[in-house]
């Protein structure tokens, strides 16, 4: 486990952990996109693939951008209906994060989730079978206003996680190898 985290520091990443709830929810982001968020704002733009620098070293990808409305949203497909009225109760701080972190790449002051329930079961031919909920019951646009000192924070954590690492990496790179019988 210590060496799993020496790597993630050193390297900058961890690895790539994928549930069935966030391939659910990546799966189904364009459906959102196409069904609930460009109905409403008919400017926006579905990006997720699309990175934006903050710095050398940071930056944000997100889900959807409005240039004309000033708006910056995140696209979050809930795996069951619990986990919808969860995230609707109270957004994980993850979230907020995220979405401050993307405001500040696109430069936007405005953020908003949209919190899309869809199903996740399927016939016996592989087809969505979508819950007998009216659309409009089954998402909710919640915004999040841009905080000054929440995207200083996120730069200057970044700038300290990168100095910690190169600190680490130059001491490891100048010290001597061990084998596991030395430490006896």
């Amino acid at each position: 486990m210590a060496f799993e985290k020496a790597k993630e520091l050193i390297f900058g990443y961890k690895k790539n952990i994928r549930t069935i709830a966030m391939q659910h929810g990546l799966f189904n982001e364009e459906e959102a996109f196409y069904e609930v968020v460009k109905p409403c704002f008919p400017n926006s733009t579905l990006r997720s693939s699309d990175s934006v620098w903050i710095n050398d070293n940071l930056w944000a990808t997100p889900d959807v951008t409005d240039d004309v409305e000033g708006v910056t949203l995140d696209i979050k497909c809930p795996y069951t209906i619990r986990t919808f009225f969860k995230n609707i109760d109270k957004l994980p701080a993850t979230y907020i994060a995220q979405n401050q972190c993307q405001m500040l790449a696109t430069g936007h002051r405005k953020g908003m989730f949209c919190i899309y329930l869809t199903s996740n079961k399927i016939d016996e031919f592989g087809n969505k079978i979508e819950y007998e909920i009216d659309i409009n019951k089954r998402h909710r646009f919640i915004p999040l206003d841009y905080q000054e000192e929440y995207g200083s924070e996120i730069v200057e954590r970044v700038y300290n996680f990168l100095s910690n690492r190169d600190l680490i990496l130059d001491h490891l790179s100048k010290s001597n190898e061990i084998s596991d019988l030395e430490l006896f």
